[in-house]
């Protein structure tokens, strides 16, 4: 008797601690599910992990469309790291939707890790779609080949308050459908929606409106961070071959932005960006090289916004088809906005249009501020090799500032009426030019250096205005000049040139 109740005690305290010991592996942060071994789909796996979980996913293609269903769980490769094994480990979406779902305000213990993302389709995020104020990390990826509708977001779609972060992924050859989508051909973040997108390179898309696109109107309010990363090689047939930000608030450090294509016209067709609707933007650190669009070679900017491009290296863009009409601002185009470019270098850029010019930096309308840049061998195949400062008249709310800059060897060349190798000024409220160095620059017809049109007031140090007189180049003030030329070299005002004198 007394070893049958000895067993039934022993019995009893193995089943509690059994059930203890149950209870204490469903709350456990740190438990680990293996696919396929514990579950044959990735699905079935988060479904059945707790927050805190990590699932590990092997080798394999995984034909599903996965929704993290609330759960802060890590969902990994085996070796996210890796490429060789990113590539082995994907997941499909067969065409039926988004490939992954992460909707339902996930924190951003929400991870997804070291896979490749395909085959989705969906109006909005074919590759990933983030909604509802969630926040997860998206990290090591592949996201290729994804097609979004009339929506946007091919790669990735963030709505609604969602606070992502992109890091260390490849974005590539995604896909917009239609071309009436709204943006994003690789990532799309709208609707007070903030992304941190650092490190990712993005390549390879065809389409329409950008590649990444933050904000979708002129009170979308969105904020983004976008550091680090590589656009390479995307075209777009109308928008910018790169960022558009549309009524958001994003700042654009360290990226290379290179052989990128936009299409269209205005400031919707920038090589490398196009800023508008009341966006405010820094853009600081980058190598934008060797872009093209029809309208802005590198960076186009307009409505209302405001733009401040610092300590960038901006070279070897193009505007346009030469002997053409069309390429507005080799480098940057700003229209109706507001601008400070300072400490850059800005080189090598060609706006091809006959009817007007600005090789490096054009200007319309906007009250800008250009100080301290290295803005060199920069073509205009009208006027304007350098910088075009345009206004339209008395309606003209151009007030621009041009001040301690080395503006070299940049010529206006290709028309008979070519104007200002250096810089071109017409038809604005008022320009301060001053403390720059203004040599080697050269122009078909009038001004090596700087040409003034019609009746524009032109100001010194201590706004001091200029004499309106076409001096020998020996009697020019306020800037250092040297060597500009013009069609003819015996005729005054080659570093100077005001348009309502003759000699």
């Amino acid at each position: 008797m007394q070893k049958k109740s000895l067993f039934k005690s022993m019995t009893a305290v193995l089943l509690i601690a059994v059930v203890f010991a149950s209870c204490e592996k469903d709350d456990d942060p740190q438990g680990t599910i293996y696919v396929p071994d514990d579950f044959s789909t990735i699905q079935a796996a988060i479904d059945a992990s707790a927050n805190g979980d990590e699932i590990i996913v092997k080798p394999g293609l995984y034909p599903e469309n996965i929704n993290f269903n609330s759960k802060e769980v890590t969902v990994r490769s085996t070796a996210p790291e890796n490429q060789d094994t990113v590539m082995a480990t994907i997941i499909d979406g067969s065409e039926q939707a988004s490939v992954v779902t992460i909707e339902n305000g996930e924190s951003n213990q929400a991870i997804l890790n070291g896979f490749t993302i395909t085959n989705g389709f969906a109006r909005d995020g074919a590759g990933i779609y983030i909604d509802n104020y969630s926040a997860p990390l998206i990290k090591n990826n592949l996201i290729t080949e994804n097609i979004c509708g009339r929506g946007g977001g091919g790669g990735a779609f963030v709505t609604n308050g969602s606070a992502p972060v992109f890091e260390q992924n490849i974005f590539d050859n995604n896909i917009n459908s239609r071309t009436t989508s709204r943006s994003g051909l690789a990532l799309y973040v709208r609707n007070e929606s903030e992304a941190v997108i650092q490190n990712n390179i993005f390549r390879n898309h065809e389409g329409v409106r950008g590649v990444i696109a933050i904000g979708s109107s002129s009170d979308d309010l969105s904020h983004a961070e976008i550091t680090g990363n590589t656009l390479e090689n995307n075209t777009t047939d109308y928008g910018t071959g790169g960022i558009a930000v549309n009524g958001s608030e994003v700042t654009v450090n360290n990226n290379l932005i290179t052989n990128n294509t936009g299409g269209g016209s205005g400031i919707d067709a920038g090589g490398a960006f196009s800023i508008r609707n009341e966006a405010s933007v820094v853009i600081s650190e980058n190598t934008i090289t060797n872009n093209w669009a029809t309208n802005a070679g590198a960076v186009a900017i307009g409505n209302d916004a405001q733009v401040i491009i610092d300590n960038n290296v901006i070279t070897g863009n193009s505007s346009g088809e030469e002997g053409t009409t069309t390429g507005t601002g080799g480098g940057i185009f700003i229209e109706s906005s507001v601008a400070e470019i300072y400490n850059n270098t800005i080189t090598n850029n060609t706006s091809w249009n006959t009817n007007v010019g600005g090789g490096g930096i054009y200007v319309a309308d906007s009250d800008v501020t250009i100080d301290n840049n290295h803005i060199s061998n920069n073509r205009a195949s009208r006027s304007g090799g350098g910088i075009l400062l345009r206004g339209h008249g008395q309606t003209s709310t151009l007030v621009a500032t041009v001040t301690n800059n080395v503006i070299e060897n940049n010529e206006a060349l290709g028309h008979a009426q070519t104007r200002g190798g250096a810089i071109y000024v017409g038809w604005i409220q008022q320009a301060t030019i001053y403390g720059n160095t203004i040599n080697d620059n050269s122009s078909g017809f009038r001004a090596g250096g700087i040409f003034v049109d019609e009746e524009t007031p032109v100001y010194g140090e201590n706004n001091t205005q200029w004499e309106r007189m076409n001096y020998p180049p020996q009697e020019e003030i306020y800037n250092q000049y040297s060597g500009n030329e013009h069609v003819d070299d015996e005729f005054a005002g080659r570093h100077v040139f005001f348009s309502d004198f003759s000699k």
